[in-house]
């Protein structure tokens, strides 16, 4: 019993190494990226990496560390990448608001949160006025709308399936019901 204890103890601690996760991070608050839950230091350290990172990419600045900074930015940054994004759209440099488009919607397509998604969706462009990126920030709104459908019918489909699990009899067929299989 003691051999199993320790093997499953240290198949879970091999599992959160690989995952690249600490013991213990399941505890933590996940960052979604919704707005208001990063307090105004950490918003404001995001509003500092996003504006390093444009100064580099038109190259007034030579630090590479910038890249690395905002290349290290994950969903708690989508509100922040969104600022960046509109000002990128009203300058003149293409490079800025390529690379800021490609990473926010890399994580809107990926974000679980449907408020983020909707606070994406009335941000995006907002206050830009007419700008050569306008096809950018349009795509970035239908990905934001295309994600929180997906959630919404995600969250419909396993509605269903506990409303149908719920109904069932016997732990047998609700078996059967999750795998689709008929009776004889």
């Amino acid at each position: 019993m003691l051999r199993m204890t320790i093997a499953v103890m240290v198949a879970s601690l091999l599992a959160c190494v690989v995952a690249g996760e600490e013991p213990g991070d399941e505890l933590k608050p996940k960052r979604t990226g919704r707005p208001g839950q990063l307090s105004l230091e950490e918003e404001a350290r995001i509003d500092r990496i996003i504006d390093r990172f444009i100064l580099y990419d038109i190259g007034r600045i030579r630090d590479p560390q910038a890249l690395r900074d905002f290349n290290a930015l994950g969903h708690e940054a989508i509100p922040g990448l969104i600022r960046g994004m509109n000002k990128a759209a009203r300058m003149h440099h293409s490079c800025p608001a390529g690379t800021i488009y490609r990473k926010l919607r890399r994580l809107l397509r990926t974000s679980d949160d449907p408020r983020t998604l909707m606070f994406a969706r009335d941000n995006i462009g907002a206050g830009v006025g007419q700008t050569r990126y306008a096809g950018l920030l349009r795509n970035l709104k239908l990905v934001a709308a295309m994600r929180q459908s997906q959630l919404a019918r995600q969250q419909r489909y396993r509605q269903r399936q506990y409303y149908k699990d719920s109904k069932a009899s016997s732990p047998g067929e609700r078996n059967r019901n999750r795998q689709g299989s008929r009776r004889p």
